[in-house]
């Protein structure tokens, strides 16, 4: 006999028969696996996975072109990244909580350039599904 055990982590010796209440030499078998971090899943280029763990970990230049340029990029990557997954959706809070929280009063404007390009990916992308959830719901 098999039990099925969903969205639980592993336990040592799960994958050796025992007896349970389902009888002598019953197997688990987990039906999802064991989920990765945030940071395995998306590996973008501006997470800082090593040390403090922050979803918003980029330095800017000090040149406002430059950082949008660069913020650009990041904009793109994230959403490169999708996969369409309520862990992906909830990325982006994180980012700019942690945006927020870059943002020290010596510093807020010399990383407006970084937070105005990946934003501005972010709102052309986020105008374009508008325009075709208004299309959907119009028909």
């Amino acid at each position: 006999m098999t039990l099925l055990r969903p969205m639980f982590p592993p336990r040592r010796g799960d994958d050796e028969p025992r007896t349970t209440a389902a009888g002598e030499g019953a197997r688990i078998v987990m039906l999802h696996p064991p989920q990765k971090s945030c940071f395995d899943l998306y590996p973008l280029v501006f997470f800082d996975r090593q040390h403090e763990r922050r979803f918003w970990c980029v330095e800017p230049t000090g040149d406002y072109g430059t950082d949008c340029e660069a913020g650009r990029a990041l904009g793109l990557a994230f959403l490169q990244s999708c996969d369409r997954t309520h862990g992906w959706c909830a990325l982006l809070g994180w980012i700019v909580a942690d945006m927020i929280s870059a943002g020290k009063p010596a510093t807020v404007h010399q990383s407006n350039g970084l937070i105005v390009g990946f934003m501005s990916v972010l709102s052309t992308a986020i105008a374009a599904g508008a325009s075709i959830v208004t299309d959907m719901e119009g028909a």
